[in-house]
């Protein structure tokens, strides 16, 4: 299972995986007592930062100085995986 859940004073939010899945996560909010799904399989997000990309691309084809932080990601999961 992999499942993050945050809480503050204002309300939380949850990240989990469904049946196991490495690529299907269901997403909510919590408001008080109330849940909201915020997106659930399927979900084609694959297909949406696909799209994001192209369009980024469209834009402006130089390199996102905001990927920087991604090799700093990887190096922390690599980290969690004793790596």
């Amino acid at each position: 299972m992999i499942e993050a859940s945050f809480y503050g004073t204002k309300g939380g939010a949850s990240l989990r995986n469904v049946g196991g899945s490495f690529y299907d996560f269901m997403v909510e909010r919590f408001h008080g007592t109330r849940r909201e799904c915020l997106a659930s399989p399927p979900d084609a997000w694959g297909g949406r930062a696909l799209q994001r990309w192209a369009q980024r691309l469209t834009v402006d084809s130089g390199f996102d100085e905001s990927a920087e932080h991604l090799v700093d990601v990887a190096s922390i999961v690599d980290r969690i995986y004793g790596r």
